[in-house]
């Protein structure tokens, strides 16, 4: 054979053996990288789910056991506010009753008010009258003792005058 033809067959061969070297490199870098890409994918796999873990354990449940608390203590607000709702609304009840009641106590007051000044009115106009009584009683027990002392002096004239008339009866 000749050198040329050597060196050819040399070059084929060796152009043989350097694609079936890189095929089988290839498949070697394939293997491998997929290998690579299984053990990447665990380990992503491996991070979520520690991710997840710690997002459950630390946030996720203190923050429900925030929520539920907010939860509990809004409704106890609510219970709260409508107690005090409803003790405003008897409060005011009681009060507007109370105001009604001292308005008709004020009225009562009033016309016993007025009442007492005519009772006291009426009681001048009594005791006027009254006193008006006495000096009339006075003047009429001073007239009876006058007229009781004319009738005395009536008495004792005609007692008089009926000596004379029997003296002078006896005298004639």
């Amino acid at each position: 054979m000749k050198l040329e033809a050597k060196i050819m067959l040399a070059a084929t061969g060796a152009v043989a053996l350097a694609t079936s070297l890189g095929i089988a490199m290839g498949h070697y870098l394939m293997a491998n990288t997929t290998a690579m890409a299984g053990g990447g994918v665990m380990v992503l796999v491996a991070v979520l789910a520690g991710f997840y873990w710690f997002n459950r354990r630390f946030i996720a449940r203190p923050l429900s056991g925030a929520i539920s608390q907010i939860d509990s203590a809004s409704s106890r607000t609510a219970v709260a506010a409508a107690q005090i709702s409803s003790a405003s609304k008897s409060l005011a009840e009681g009060a507007s009753e109370q105001a009604a009641a001292l308005e008709e106590t004020s009225a009562s007051l009033e016309e016993m008010s007025s009442m007492t000044q005519r009772n006291a009115e009426g009681a001048e106009k009594a005791n006027d009258l009254a006193r008006q009584a006495r000096a009339g009683g006075d003047t009429g027990a001073g007239d009876m003792q006058a007229m009781n002392a004319a009738m005395e002096a009536i008495r004792t004239s005609s007692d008089d005058i009926g000596k004379i008339i029997r003296d002078s009866a006896q005298c004639f």
